[in-house]
Parts: structure tokens; sequence; C-alpha cells
């Protein structure tokens, strides 16, 4: 007769190990605000986070490997907001649910175009070919991944753009700048 074992829970969908992640989320974000990673300590960083300085490296390798974290989990946020209206073809109210997204979301966007903007840019790319394949066109004057890299590049730097300057655009002349410079030419183009 086989002997049962007990099932432990995933160590990661328990309570606290959540909490103690979000708070080293937070408290990243939160010190990126004031100065780059590199000058981000890990003893900050616990203090930031109101943990212990080893819980740091009971849930990650490094400071990047949290920051990495975090542009994924808001990279995959703004993806499953804006490719279904995308989807749809229209692609001004796909720029104006990713400009909402954006700015509902401000505080988090505007340290990351700053704190990881290489990070946050090839995120965004292979998340936007992984999410969006394209068929075979009949138009191939230009690869998808490079259609997609300038794509990705030109809307970051709008969105940085707006980040330095919030009261430059609302959020719907944002889209429609991100519509009319970016997206509409870059699906006409492909």
């Amino acid at each position: 007769m086989k002997k049962k074992t007990a099932q432990l829970p995933d160590a990661a969908s328990h309570p606290q190990v959540q909490r103690t992640r979000q708070a080293l989320r937070e408290g990243l974000l939160s010190l990126l605000k004031d100065k780059p990673l590199d000058q981000v300590t890990h003893q900050e960083l616990a203090s930031r986070a109101k943990v212990g300085y080893a819980s740091f490296f009971r849930h990650y390798s490094s400071k990047e490997v949290l920051l990495r974290e975090i542009v994924q989990e808001h990279v995959t946020r703004l993806l499953a907001a804006t490719v279904p209206v995308v989807d749809d073809k229209d692609t001004h109210a796909g720029c104006l649910v990713l400009c909402r997204h954006i700015d509902q979301n401000r505080d988090v966007w505007s340290t990351l175009v700053r704190a990881a903007p290489e990070m946050l840019r090839e995120e965004l790319i292979g998340l936007t070919l992984q999410k969006r394949p394209r068929k075979n066109r009949d138009q191939k004057w230009v690869a998808v991944e490079l259609g997609t890299r300038v794509g990705v590049a030109s809307m970051l730097e709008i969105v940085r753009w707006w980040m330095d300057d919030p009261q430059s655009l609302t959020v719907q002349q944002a889209a429609e700048v991100l519509n009319r410079m970016v997206v509409a030419p870059a699906l006409k183009a492909s």
C-alpha cells in the first residue's frame, strides 16, 4: 500500500510570501523615483519595504530580477487591456485604452520609463510579438520584428515625453498622437 504524502502549498501563493514580494516591489519603485537602480542598496530596499535584509535574498537573486518582475507584471497588464481593442482594428480606441491604462498607473509607468527603459522596451517587444503574431500579408517590405521594435521604441518615447510633462496632453490627446504617429502608420506598413 502506498503511503500518502501531504501536499504542501505552493510557497509563492502563500499570503506572507505575496505580501513580502509586494512590499519589495513597492519599495523598489519608490526608491527608483529618486535614484538609478545601481545606486539602490539592498539595505535601503529592505528598509523601505519594511522587511528583513535577508528577506530580499529569500525572494530574489538580484535587484535586476525584482525589477524585471515589476516590468513583466505591468507590461502584461498593459497588453491585456490593449490587445483585444487593437485586434478589433480600431487603432484609436486601442491607443485610448493604452493611454488611459498608463495614466491610471502613471506613478509606476513614469518610474519605469526612466529607470528601466531598455528592460521595458525588450519586454514590450517580446510580449507584443508573442501576443500579436502577424499572418502573411501582401505587403512584406518591412520585417514584423523590425516594425514592432520601431513601433515600441516610438511609443515609449511618446509615453516618456508625456510622463515628463503630464500637463502637455490630455489622455485623449496622447492617444491621438500615439495613433497618428505610431500605431496607424505601423499597421498600414505591415
